[in-house]
């Protein structure tokens, strides 16, 4: 139960740390059993707070996926904007796999979001996350075609994410990350550096 002010409004510290228990759990749960199998109910109680909670915090249980797996994002844009055009391959790839699964077993992935991309309440933020991933990839990118070319780099980051870490396809599970990285740099480097289409 969180304590309240005089006012009837929750103390700041503890709703921040409360705030912060439900997106742990969130990932925990996810990484563990997947988002179709994560209930709110169940992110409340491994938090050891009230499921109402959620709500107040979040307003739906999609709305606490998405941030619970948003971490990293920001990162990863800042990382896109930074490196030379020639390293947004391997930027992309190293950002999506790096956040895939931490050493407490929790999630916090763009991949382990494009996977629920079924879902209907999901799917518009789903969108919107790659979406903005592609925009600030395209702004690196000269013309012709930079947003269909940042798209398909995006594609080949989350393809390799999904194959890797959730189906666990044997060559990608087995190769290791330098011989990956290797081959998504040779494979992406017409994207990266010309756009003209060959004849």
């Amino acid at each position: 139960m969180e304590k309240v002010l005089p006012t009837g409004e929750p103390r700041r510290r503890d709703a921040v740390a409360t705030r912060a228990a439900l997106l742990t759990a969130a990932r925990s749960l996810i990484g563990r059993r997947g988002i179709d199998n994560t209930s709110t109910r169940e992110v409340a109680l491994v938090a050891g707070v009230n499921q109402a909670l959620v709500y107040r915090y979040f307003g739906s249980r999609e709305k606490l996926i998405v941030e619970a797996l948003g971490s990293g994002s920001a990162e990863l844009l800042d990382t896109i904007a930074a490196v030379d055009s020639s390293e947004i391959p391997g930027a992309l790839l190293r950002g999506i796999l790096q956040a895939t699964t931490a050493d407490d077993g929790s999630v916090s992935s763009l991949s382990t979001l494009a996977t629920s991309a079924h879902n209907d309440a999901l799917r518009p933020v789903i969108r919107q996350r790659i979406e903005a991933l592609t925009e600030s990839v395209s702004a690196r990118l000269d013309e012709p075609d930079s947003a269909l070319r940042a798209e398909l780099l995006v594609a080949v980051g989350i393809g390799v994410a999904v194959m890797r870490e959730k189906i666990g396809t044997h060559a990608l599970v087995d190769a290791d990350d330098a011989t990956l990285h290797e081959y998504v740099d040779r494979m992406c480097a017409l994207l990266v550096a010309d756009g003209s289409p060959r004849p």
